[in-house]
């Protein structure tokens, strides 16, 4: 079975929470169907699914992380891509090109970010 996770952003305290906070610990242990946004304010707060993936390093990979490697053609540029949910499925997304997320592909990527926290590094290498 898989794990069903979420991690969530609040614009309004730029902070991210994350599966083993406090809001979503008290979801968790006492067995409630209430929505993540009776905590948070849900204009502001941007739910991040778990992908079930990892990236090299075993790092948990989320719905609108930025993913870096190193390209294979030139060896001293990076490629940036960015981990969105399009069509019923994750995708990586580089430029205007799309790819199925999968564990084989993840081997070469690392998680350097996400898209609330470190904006500026879409700007960087190939992306």
């Amino acid at each position: 079975m898989r794990d069903i996770k979420f991690r969530a952003f609040d614009l309004d305290f730029k902070k991210m929470w994350l599966p083993h906070d406090t809001c979503f610990e008290y979801l968790k242990h006492e067995n409630q169907q209430a929505s993540i946004t009776a905590f948070m304010n849900p204009k502001s707060c941007h739910l991040m699914q778990y992908t079930c993936l990892k990236d090299k390093n075993g790092v948990e990979v989320y719905d609108g992380d930025i993913l870096s490697r190193t390209s294979y053609h030139t060896p001293n540029t990076k490629i940036i891509a960015v981990v969105i949910w399009q069509n019923g499925g994750f995708i990586l997304k580089h430029h205007d090109n799309l790819y199925q997320l999968a564990e084989s592909n993840l081997n070469y990527y690392k998680v350097v970010g996400n898209i609330y926290e470190n904006p500026e590094l879409l700007k960087q290498g190939e992306q």
